[in-house]
């Protein structure tokens, strides 16, 4: 089978491999489709850390974010069977043709059990990234703001903008987005956001204390692994009882 092999510093190469064979305690998954995480991007612009460059030689392998098919399954597989379309967290090599798949190592991996979904039908493989997906619910589910919280967000990209779907709320004062972008912003305020500020244009920091009227935020959610991010979050919280959310990849101090 084919997969993709990061040789060098934005260099991909396509290889063949042995086709996988799995156990009975596995399921060969054929791969629809694959997200681009923003570790994967780390991988192949080579922008890792020494250290992390380290335990990373080339050649690598990237692709966390699969969805496809189950096209054979093992004798001790439970719940699955030949045909279903699945998501989520169940390969780190994804992007090739086939994965052999073991349902109980990746949930052991993450700690639930829910780290493979079915895809109803209707839905695209490349709408049906569980992962990304996944992780903004347990964002949502650690922001949990209380009723009358403000809370400021710094990002709005793709993970960005989940976790304004699974936050926002009716109960919040305020939901405070910042984004280079003017269209993402706009798809922002669709989600939910209620105020939304390009640092191009103004002074995040003193907007946002001008609207809580210089007490600060109580939530604040980085999702733009840049220490600019890290640094607003922490420029707009107040001074006690606020919770800081990093959420972005970050390779650089």
């Amino acid at each position: 089978m084919k997969a993709a092999f990061i040789v060098a510093p934005r260099t991909f190469e396509i290889r063949e491999i042995p086709m996988p064979e799995i156990s009975n305690n596995e399921m060969l998954v054929k791969i629809e489709a694959c997200g681009v995480c923003s570790s994967d991007m780390t991988a192949y612009k080579d922008s890792y850390s020494e250290e992390l460059r380290k335990l990373n030689p080339f050649p690598r392998r990237a692709g966390h974010e699969p969805a496809g098919t189950v096209v054979e399954v093992g004798k001790l597989v439970k719940g699955f069977q030949v045909g279903d379309r699945i998501t989520g967290y169940f390969a780190d090599e994804a992007y090739c043709e086939y994965v052999a798949v073991d349902p109980t190592h990746f949930a052991a991996h993450r700690g639930h059990p829910y780290v493979i979904a079915k895809i109803p039908e209707g839905i695209p493989f490349e709408h049906a990234l569980g992962e990304p997906l996944m992780s903004c619910m347990s964002i949502a589910r650690t922001a949990t703001p209380e009723c009358g919280d403000y809370v400021f967000q710094v990002g709005a990209g793709f993970m960005g903008l989940g976790v304004i779907a699974g936050v926002a709320s009716p109960k919040l004062r305020e939901y405070i987005v910042a984004d280079l972008d003017d269209s993402r912003l706009a798809l922002a305020e669709q989600l939910g956001a209620t105020v939304t500020l390009n640092p191009n244009k103004v002074d995040v920091v003193a907007e946002v204390m001008k609207i809580t009227k210089g007490r600060g935020v109580d939530v604040a959610i980085e999702v733009v692994g840049k220490p600019i991010g890290i640094k607003l979050t922490g420029d707009v919280i107040k001074t006690n009882r606020a919770k800081v959310i990093l959420v972005g990849w970050h390779q650089a101090p």
